[in-house]
């Protein structure tokens, strides 16, 4: 298990050996950004990928200090997928993902 210095430590895994990054500071400035993303999670990084696409500056703010290796979605919906192919990361998901075919 790592601990950082404010006493963050790693999600415990027997799969996976995660790690606590440093958490940034977002820099003073006097731009800010039109949209802020609440969530690092899929939905949040797809809205912020779909966002960048057309233009639209964001800044994503995620509670955690480690990055999730593994899923933590057992089923994705037919629309979730459609989604995912419009942000054009689809491919992705389906190479690791196993097929339900019924149910």
């Amino acid at each position: 298990m790592h601990l950082t210095a404010l006493g963050v430590s790693a999600h415990p895994s027997i799969y996976f050996d995660y790690q606590v990054y440093p958490c940034a500071a977002l820099p003073a400035s006097d731009v800010v950004e039109p949209v802020v993303v609440v969530g690092a999670g899929p939905v949040g990084l797809t809205t912020a990928l779909l966002l960048a696409r057309v233009g639209v500056r964001c800044v994503v703010l995620a509670a955690e200090q480690q990055v999730c290796e593994g899923s933590r979605a057992i089923v994705f919906t037919r629309r979730s997928l459609e989604i995912l192919q419009q942000a054009g990361v689809h491919g992705v998901f389906e190479r690791l993902g196993l097929p339900w075919t019924c149910g």
